[in-house]
């Protein structure tokens, strides 16, 4: 197109305007510039900078995590997508999040293949981890993102919240859970 214009605009010594009349193109046809794509780049690059980064449990990190969160049980994401009985399967379903618990031991985690840190390998006991929640939101405490009383609710909330995981891994019944499956012959 661009060489037919130009050849007329040569051959008969015609402005842009009429040559391109006199094919039937239009003159911004004979003009447009694909942009460069360094453009595509910088959109890429700022598109990277507004999605927040995800540290190896899935985590986003470089943000005020709540304590829960930055000693976690699970993987904590921001969204959900839809499962594929309720048709319109891996769409976004909302923006309320979704909670993603962790292997509760190490044999479980190769068993599925997960990549993320099992609760036993990561915490090994309750204690331990209720010592790392403590020590977070002393922290906390210490740069006045959280009040006395806040530490003391999150504390109490958090061991009942993850106090079945521990006992799943010794072996104890939690209430709530299947009977284990007999296996052997009647």
């Amino acid at each position: 197109m661009r060489r037919t214009v130009k050849r007329l605009r040569q051959k008969f010594s015609v402005s842009e305007r009429r040559a391109c009349r006199g094919v039937g193109f239009s003159r911004s046809s004979i003009r447009y510039r694909r942009r460069a794509k360094c453009d595509e780049e910088i959109l890429r690059r700022r598109l990277r900078e507004l999605v927040p980064r995800s540290g190896p449990d899935g985590n986003e990190v470089g943000c005020l995590s709540p304590p829960e969160v930055a000693v976690p049980v699970a993987t904590y994401t921001s969204w959900r997508l839809r499962s594929e009985e309720g048709g319109a399967a891996n769409e976004l379903l909302s923006l309320t999040g979704s909670y993603l618990p962790f292997p509760i031991s190490k044999s479980a985690r190769e068993k599925t293949g997960d990549p993320r840190q099992s609760i036993e390998e990561r915490y090994g006991t309750l204690e331990t981890y209720l010592q790392q929640l403590a020590q977070h939101c002393l922290e906390y405490e210490q740069t006045g993102y959280l009040l006395e009383e806040d530490t003391q609710r999150i504390m109490k909330v958090q061991r009942d919240r993850v106090a079945p995981f521990f006992n799943r891994k010794i072996g104890i019944r939690v209430p709530g859970d299947n009977p284990p499956k007999n296996d052997s012959p009647r």
